[in-house]
């Protein structure tokens, strides 16, 4: 920093770095036909953007949990009697934790996903499966889910890669799974096999990615020493 004749104070910003590598990603959906995916994203990792905001924003993590808390409310309520009956096919996890789960995805992804089992004797349980884990079957098969896309090699004894059928009740499969995802409006879309490579859902804060991402570079910049 210098002052000049006229008294004006020149800031030199050479030291200064505002950015830390966080940009916006490209959300393209794409087939990759090597793995018989729709990729989400340009990298297939679009939802792990998400999921930093969520971690690194204090605002959009208190949003977020604040949302989920609202929409769950006091909890489930059974008819009395009737709830060791009703958490029995939500696996190991109680009715409440199911729904704060599918609340979570819902308010992060604007999706979520149900992993359906079926017993030999037809009865049914449901577990909630991380939507962010999922990406849609190219031929519109179904959903293939992966511990870790961001791996090079995806495979069952890598990863735990399957391919997850769409629940449908007439059938017998003792797994699949169901996705609710809704769908952006009004944004342009590539015709494949699918309905369009438009899949996966755009969240309703779309809007403020770039906010969020600026109050994340915030905080490192601060940090800076």
């Amino acid at each position: 920093m210098k002052e000049t004749e006229h008294n004006v104070i020149v800031l030199n910003t050479d030291g200064f770095k505002f950015a830390r590598g966080f940009k916006m990603p490209d959300d393209q959906n794409l087939e990759d036909k090597t793995l018989q995916i729709i990729k989400w994203g340009k990298d297939n990792l679009h939802p792990n953007f998400l999921n930093k905001l969520f971690y690194s924003s204090a605002y959009q993590g208190g949003i977020i949990r604040g949302k989920v808390h609202y929409i769950t409310g006091s909890g489930w309520k059974p008819k009395q009697g009737s709830e060791e009956q009703i958490d029995e096919v939500f696996g190991s996890y109680n009715t409440q934790d199911f729904i704060e789960m599918i609340a979570k995805d819902y308010e992060l992804y604007n999706g979520f996903a149900v992993r359906v089992l079926r017993s030999m004797e037809g009865q049914q349980t449901y577990e909630h499966i991380d939507f962010d884990m999922l990406r849609a079957d190219i031929n519109g098969g179904g959903w293939w889910y992966s511990d870790d896309w961001s791996k090079g090699v995806q495979s069952m004894e890598q990863t735990g890669l399957k391919l997850l059928t769409n629940y449908d009740p007439r059938t017998p499969e003792f797994e699949s799974v169901y996705v609710y995802v809704e769908k952006p409006k009004n944004k342009q879309i590539k015709k494949s096999k699918l309905d369009s490579f438009n899949v996966y859902p755009e969240p309703v804060y779309a809007g403020c990615l770039k906010s969020l991402m600026t109050d994340v570079e915030i905080q490192s910049f601060h940090l800076v020493k």
